[in-house]
């Protein structure tokens, strides 16, 4: 059973306006669920904790979204619950028949290009071995310190958890993979909205506040959060 919990998790608990409404606007939509914000103190303690024998690699690591991406993954591990970026938005209540699965991971693309699954919407129950055995492959592989951006996603990220997820499907049949319309609705009019679907729980809006951006881009990117976290 998957517990009412959210963990989100930020630099510091200094959040931006939107990210700040957008959390508002989900809180208000699960009432009785509990909430944690995690920031890169948390992220190294729960680490200590939680995988002594990854701390010091973790804490070496140079850039933060890597960071981000493995304590997502032992926050579901060790507490269970829910994992969602800050610019992921609830469109209606998350029903009890979700919490009944032991691992969900939302289909955001397709198997042929292996960007199969995201991880910027995830939920588990405490304690399954899925996390213990990716965490154990992530940092078995190349060196975490100073991955290149480029590397991030296909390390990491989601398409470093599709592969696995691919790869190693046969001995995990209990994970469920909603259909992308259910978390991942299509982002439309240039990031400024998404397909209505009434199976939808969310919409990720694909802020990429870790990307490194062109000025022109961060422009559009600042414009974008502003009127997508009114939504």
């Amino acid at each position: 059973m998957i517990p009412k919990i959210i963990h989100q998790t930020a630099p510091t608990k200094d959040l931006t306006i939107e990210e700040q409404r957008l959390i508002g606007r989900n809180k208000a939509l699960l009432p009785g669920w509990e909430f944690y914000l995690h920031d890169d103190a948390d992220n190294l303690r729960i680490m200590r904790e939680a995988f002594p024998q990854f701390a010091d690699a973790f804490q070496y690591i140079k850039r933060g979204v890597v960071q981000s991406d493995i304590a997502r993954c032992v926050y579901l591990h060790h507490f269970g619950g829910w994992y969602m970026d800050t610019d992921y938005k609830i469109i209606k209540p998350l029903d009890a028949g979700l919490l009944e699965h032991p691992l969900i991971l939302p289909v955001s693309g397709t198997e042929r290009d292996r960007h199969l699954v995201c991880n910027s919407v995830m939920a588990s129950e405490r304690g399954h071995p899925f996390w213990r055995e990716f965490l154990t492959h992530i940092f078995s592989g190349e060196t975490l310190s100073d991955l290149d951006e480029k590397h991030v996603e296909a390390t990491t990220g989601p398409l470093g958890l599709s592969k696995f997820y691919l790869a190693n499907r046969e001995r995990f049949p209990d994970i469920y993979l909603p259909p992308k319309p259910m978390f991942h609705p299509r982002v439309t009019l240039r990031g400024f909205s998404y397909e209505r679907f009434p199976e939808s729980y969310g919409i990720h809006w694909c802020w990429g506040s870790w990307r490194t951006k062109s000025f022109p881009r961060a422009v559009k990117n600042f414009v974008t959060r502003k009127v997508t976290s009114y939504f």
